[in-house]
């Protein structure tokens, strides 16, 4: 993977996503599992490595966990670009 891009398309406030903190996660972008990223009502994260790319490991590095933090639906939208090795 070389990129990601996620927004949330929600403008109330409080509705919160966090991006990561799942269980088998891409830890190649973040520090240790249960780590995360927020992005609040109308937020946009993006993240790229256009040389090294981000590895991903069947089974044990390959969920990208996005969660709600009020427990409500929240609309989002998401790129996710990659290549092969």
């Amino acid at each position: 993977m070389t990129a990601i891009t996620v927004k949330n398309n929600s403008t109330t406030t409080g509705e919160v996503l966090t991006i990561g903190a799942g269980s088998n996660p891409l830890l190649n972008w973040i520090i240790a599992t249960g780590d995360g990223v927020k992005i609040g009502p109308g937020g946009v994260f993006h993240i790229s490595s256009p040389y090294d790319g981000y590895a991903i490991t069947a089974g044990t590095g390959d969920i990208l966990f996005l969660d709600a933090s009020t427990g409500d639906t929240i609309s989002v939208d998401y790129i996710i670009h990659g290549r092969s090795a």
